[in-house]
């Protein structure tokens, strides 16, 4: 796991506290529970409904092309434009006009898992909640056992008051690894769990380091002396209406239970709470 980093330059650090889309529109929506950001290796990526918004390194902000590819068009009671009104629409000149354009845009790319994760965003290490989200869309690098391929952990949890932390895989129901006798997120989640028994020490020191570069951020006071829950990853299974509820989520408890994969459900995943996702995966 040599390439798992959890790191930025100070150089990075300190043009990105004065930069203006930062101050302005990002750290507003930061604040408010709508975008999330994640500190990887020497850049920082910004999620909103579950996309990756913006990324940051010490060339400044980016975004993908399909959501800078708007149009400005103004002040209009709708969004359709006839073929005579097509040469009063301008492009956005940047990402500080187009800010609110390119977030509706991005949500347009959200798909149904990353939306359901998106609603953790309100939970996240900048809010004064006892469990918060501390990272989201963890990535680690896989060995020969599992063919070299790369896991990618949708959340991770901070247990602030035991200074504990806990990833969380997610998906929602209409997902077909959880579904059947034998569903493949059992191999998922316990190629989880090995990985993270192999690379704990690892994976302590990079986010301690994480946690101190968010305190010097943001202004914070997360502590960062940590460790790794029991219980280090468990999964968490939403959308789903109340048929759903007493036929297959029922037999899917079943069986998470006979393979020792904590488990928490959710059909009304609008309502998620990041104190009883902890409690219910313990």
């Amino acid at each position: 796991m040599a390439d798992f980093l959890r790191k930025l330059d100070s150089r990075i650090l300190e043009k990105l506290k004065k930069d203006n889309l930062f101050n302005t529109y990002l750290l507003r929506d930061i604040q408010k529970g709508v975008v999330f950001p994640s500190i990887r290796n020497n850049y920082l990526d910004f999620y909103y409904a579950g996309r990756l918004l913006f990324s940051y390194d010490r060339d400044g902000f980016k975004t993908h092309i399909k959501y800078a590819s708007v149009l400005d068009v103004g002040k209009r009671s709708s969004p359709y434009v006839r073929q005579d009104e097509i040469k009063s629409l301008k492009p956005i000149d940047d990402f500080h006009s187009g800010y609110e354009r390119i977030k509706e845009n991005c949500k347009n790319y959200a798909g149904i898992e990353g939306e359901g994760v998106s609603y953790l965003y309100s939970y996240s290490f900048v809010q004064s909640c006892p469990i918060v989200v501390l990272d989201i869309e963890v990535a680690f690098s896989g060995d020969e056992s599992s063919e070299k391929r790369t896991d990618r952990i949708d959340l991770l949890l901070f247990n602030k008051e035991e200074a504990t932390l806990r990833f969380i895989e997610a998906k929602h129901y209409s997902n077909q690894e959880i579904s059947g006798e034998e569903p493949k997120v059992l191999k998922q989640m316990n190629r989880y769990m090995n990985t993270l028994k192999k690379k704990e020490k690892k994976i302590l020191e990079q986010y301690e380091r994480c946690i101190n570069l968010l305190n010097e951020l943001f202004n914070l006071e997360l502590p960062e002396q940590i460790n790794l829950d029991k219980q280090s990853v468990a999964l968490y299974v939403f959308g789903f209406d109340n048929d759903q509820n007493l036929g297959g989520v029922k037999e899917m408890k079943k069986i998470m239970k006979k393979n020792s994969i904590s488990l928490y459900t959710l059909g009304g995943y609008r309502k998620i709470d990041s104190k009883a996702l902890w409690i219910r995966t313990s």
